[in-house]
């Protein structure tokens, strides 16, 4: 089957980031193409749609790498405005960024002023739901789509960054989900990186709102496509690794509960190789 989505478009807009999301780009790069072509398989769209579905598709969770957290949505959406900004299509922007902020809202978008921003959000449902949710498209289709471009390991890593996070935030498991949909633009409220509790910014300022007040600024990188400079983004692969690691406290309790499992299972089999004759 051939994809309706613009592969072409799509690498040109995701090879710069290859080195920034290290061994799950691949598993990234095939989850946007599939989903932008479930979102361009559930409605006609013409090109300016399409072109706006890609631009957010390549960025809608490029925040987990750039800002090291699965808080992700804000860094998303600013670093797709900073693309938009570069390439002089700033009146794209709000919607874009609508877009991405609320494609994980887990009740219909219905109230927002663009098509595509509900459209966004079942298209990413289908691919995240690996195709048990279809909005109505054909089991066939679904899996043609699949079959065209493959997990490459994409929902492994995403459950792997998933369990990372909830040892270290049990109590805010998912925080990119959204029941309500939240409105990041209008509350002027933006996420700390590792999670925690959200500071007020000037949502008028930053769109979305990644830049903080001056006192303590939240972590911005720019896209390498349109740095000024040619140092590397601020965080890496594995610096994302490295934040997921547990504290060295939490690390201590599950070893020690190992060591005494471990030691009531040796003795446990010690009383009954004793008993046997």
């Amino acid at each position: 089957m051939a994809l309706p989505a613009n592969i072409g478009r799509i690498d040109a807009l995701l090879n710069p980031w290859r080195p920034v999301i290290g061994a799950a780009f691949d598993g990234y790069r095939n989850h946007v193409v599939r989903m932008a072509s479930y979102c361009l398989l559930l409605k006609p769209c013409d090109a300016i749609e399409q072109q706006k579905i890609e631009i957010a598709a390549c960025f809608h969770d490029i925040g987990i790498w750039t800002a090291g957290t699965l808080d992700y949505l804000p860094p998303s959406a600013a670093v797709a405005r900073e693309y938009l900004g570069a390439n002089a299509l700033e009146a794209w922007s709000d919607e874009i960024a609508r877009m991405i902020v609320t494609h994980h809202k887990l009740r219909p978008a219905t109230d927002e002023a663009s098509a595509l921003v509900e459209l966004f959000r079942k298209g990413d449902l289908v691919d995240l739901s690996i195709g048990l949710v279809k909005f109505g498209l054909p089991a066939a289709v679904v899996n043609s789509v699949k079959a065209a471009c493959p997990n490459a390991g994409f929902h492994r890593n995403l459950c792997r960054l998933e369990l990372g996070w909830f040892l270290k935030h049990p109590l805010n498991p998912v925080p990119m989900m959204k029941w309500r949909g939240e409105r990041i633009l209008s509350a002027g409220l933006a996420p700390r990186r590792g999670g925690g509790a959200l500071k007020s910014v000037d949502a008028g300022a930053c769109g979305v709102g990644l830049d903080a007040p001056a006192s303590k600024p939240v972590l911005r990188t720019p896209a390498p496509a349109f740095r000024t400079s040619a140092s590397t983004p601020e965080v890496s692969a594995s610096a994302l690794q490295e934040s997921l690691r547990l504290p060295k406290y939490r690390r201590r309790y599950l070893n020690r509960r190992r060591r005494c499992f471990l030691g009531r299972w040796r003795r446990k089999k010690g009383r009954r190789g004793a008993s046997e004759p």
